[in-house]
């Protein structure tokens, strides 16, 4: 078994940008291996199933699963020939004229030999019932890697109960190997992003080069603008029975086994589903009775893997494959007889053992997340957990933070709010659509000299009502004016405006009392500045008048002297 922390081998991944915190990922994870942290998913590779609920249900598609495309193509360019072994449940992806010639398609875009999986269903269904009769304790079929991983993972005491089969992909490709050489490349399609993990098991690893799913398949169609229309019918190299065409659909390895159902339906049971399966499994551990669980891990089989999401409905999926099956009866198995060793082993090591936390431990969390008291829990799953206890315990490891809590962070807002509201220096109050007082802040009560005894009480208790009646008269967003409130010796500027869902008014009344008081000191000092400006520039203007006057008399009187001694010069 490989070790599930090495994390080169990790399968799915998180697009950071693209995860917006919304938590559906933790919430259809089945086994709860989704991390968050720092408000973004995570997947935990040491739990993870593979099951691939996480990439199908993430809206923002933040969930993504390595492509394998470009080590196809590069296989493809090798000197080496490549074989593809395909799940049969590709019959479902297409009306049957476009599956009758997806194996010239495949051939087209490079492939040398082309094998169905569903060659050896049957002779997985028949070695998992010789298993079964075996045993004296009831078996759970194990082709399904999903169902594996949960089991090893999460179920020890069920280990025992798997049936010790390889599937038919694993059979499939030790028969190639076999049939022709080491000299050649093999890839694997499907419905699975399981089969990805399956192939990298230590037991498995180098029986396949690649492994894609169907989406991955058609996105290199894309690449050769594959029109079917234009490709010939033929059939696989390597083909399957018809009943074990049907090994993909619910009940499919019934068929494959060929079981008479009214002589086995008492022993034979068919989970599509995890909580089938999980249901199942206890039912199998806990009654007397021997069954045989044929295991699918996605709710409708393998038609509807998590590696074709494709928008083909899961009804004409399951009408398709019918379709093809029946139209397709004149093909038979064309395995050669070889030996070959179907049985393998399932690892005891990979259990995940649960962290254990005492009671004080748990409610601890619960109670700063809000929920000490048994009322507060709402286990309202929002957050992914089923139930409040169930996220508190994800918190203690390290799985889950309390912020997932949306009525947590609700309230938690809500007090911010209601404290901005009450801390707020501006008085602030709400009145209902009769303009009765519904609630005020502590400033407001400061400001107009009131208590919260005048909640329920018209506001025409307080002040003028006139602004608020404007403010609906004129059905605008917003109604402002400055108003002095002569009672309280104040001057306000003031702003309605409603909360309509609510049919309420919000009144927010800014003191500005000071600000006019400051403004009317300035003008009175300017005013003053200018009369004493103006009384200084007068004196001023008078004394430079003077000043003129005795300088012209001066003048005169020397302009006279100087002419009576210019006449007594002359004179003499």
């Amino acid at each position: 078994m490989i070790s599930e922390k090495d994390s080169s081998l990790q399968i799915i991944f998180t697009n950071k940008a693209k995860c917006l915190d919304c938590n559906r990922c933790v919430r259809v994870c089945p086994v709860k291996a989704i991390k968050i942290k720092d408000s973004q998913a995570f997947v935990d590779w040491e739990k993870c199933i593979v099951c691939g609920n996480c990439v199908n249900e993430c809206p923002q598609s933040a969930k993504t699963y390595r492509n394998d495309i470009f080590e196809v193509k590069e296989l493809l360019k090798s000197e080496k020939p490549t074989a593809i072994i395909v799940a049969p449940s590709y019959a479902a992806l297409f009306e049957p004229w476009k599956s009758v010639r997806l194996p010239s398609i495949l051939r087209y875009i490079g492939f040398k030999f082309v094998a169905e999986a569903a060659s050896f269903a049957g002779e997985v269904a028949i070695d998992t019932m010789e298993f079964y009769k075996g045993k004296n304790s009831s078996v759970i079929t194990s082709s399904c890697p999903a169902v594996v991983s949960y089991i090893e993972k999460y179920c020890p005491e069920a280990i025992d109960n798997l049936a010790q089969i390889k599937s038919p992909m694993i059979l499939t490709a030790e028969y190639l190997r076999k049939k022709l050489g080491s000299n050649w490349n093999i890839v694997f399609v499907g419905p699975c992003i399981a089969k990805k993990y399956e192939a990298s098991r230590v037991e498995f690893r180098n029986l396949l080069d690649a492994v894609l799913t169907f989406d991955e398949l058609f996105e290199l169609f894309d690449e050769f603008a594959i029109d079917p229309a234009r490709f010939e019918e033929s059939n696989f190299d390597l083909t399957a029975g018809p009943n074990e065409k049907l090994f993909p659909a619910l009940n499919g390895f019934e068929k494959a086994a060929n079981l008479e159902s009214k002589s086995f339906c008492n022993e034979y049971i068919c989970t599509s589903g995890f909580e089938e399966l999980k249901n199942a499994v206890n039912y199998a551990n806990e009654s007397p009775q021997h069954i045989l669980i044929e295991s699918l891990l996605c709710k409708n089989g393998c038609i509807d893997g998590p590696g074709m999401k494709n928008k083909v409905n899961i009804y004409e999926r399951r009408t398709n494959l019918l379709s093809f099956h029946s139209k397709r009866e004149f093909e038979t198995n064309n395995v050669e007889v070889v030996e070959s060793n179907v049985q393998t082993q399932f690892s005891k090591n990979s259990v995940i053992r649960q962290p254990i936390f005492s009671e004080d431990e748990i409610i601890n969390v619960l109670e700063k997340i809000g929920k000490s008291n048994p009322e507060d829990r709402l286990d309202c799953t929002s957050c992914g957990y089923d139930s409040c206890r169930d996220k508190a315990i994800a918190v203690l490891s390290g799985m889950a933070e309390p912020e997932m809590c949306v009525s947590f962070i609700r309230k938690r807002s809500e007090t911010k709010a209601d404290r901005i509201l009450q801390e707020s220096p501006n008085g602030i109050v709400i009145v209902d659509d009769n303009y009765n007082i519904m609630s005020m802040n502590q400033a407001f009560r400061k400001m107009f000299m009131c208590s919260n005894s005048n909640i329920g009480k018209p506001i025409s208790k307080i002040m003028d009502p006139e602004p608020f009646i404007q403010f609906k008269i004129q059905e605008t967003d917003k109604f402002e004016m400055t108003q002095k409130h002569e009672n309280y010796n104040m001057i306000c500027h003031q702003i309605i405006y409603a909360l309509k869902e609510e049919k309420k008014l919000v009144g927010v009344f800014v003191n500005i009392t000071n600000v006019i008081s400051n403004k009317e000191k300035m003008d009175s000092l300017k005013r003053e500045t200018i009369l004493k400006a103006t009384d200084l520039l007068d004196h001023q203007i008078l004394m430079s008048q003077k000043i003129a006057k005795l300088l012209g008399d001066t003048t005169a009187q020397s302009e006279e002297l100087i002419n009576n001694l210019l006449k007594i010069t002359n004179d003499r």
